[in-house]
């Protein structure tokens, strides 16, 4: 079969549509309808680039300072 590449929040998404509770579905469907498309992707990027400074973050969400001063 043909192998797909997923990045970002359709990634998340993909990963959510293989679990087993089913209410999680409608969520990660959303990563993939035009406009909630837009607003997962900001989201994303938010979560991803303060991941370190959010609840219950460790030391493997921490940026390097090569990676953060490129942005």
């Amino acid at each position: 079969g043909e192998i797909q590449k997923w990045g970002g929040a359709q990634a998340v998404g993909k990963l959510l549509l293989i679990q087993p509770k089913l209410w999680i579905k409608p969520l990660a469907i959303l990563a993939f309808v035009p406009v909630f498309k837009q607003i997962a992707d900001v989201l994303y990027k938010l979560i991803s680039r303060y991941r370190g400074r959010l609840p219950g973050a460790t030391d493997a969400c921490a940026i390097p300072p090569s990676a953060s001063e490129t942005k």
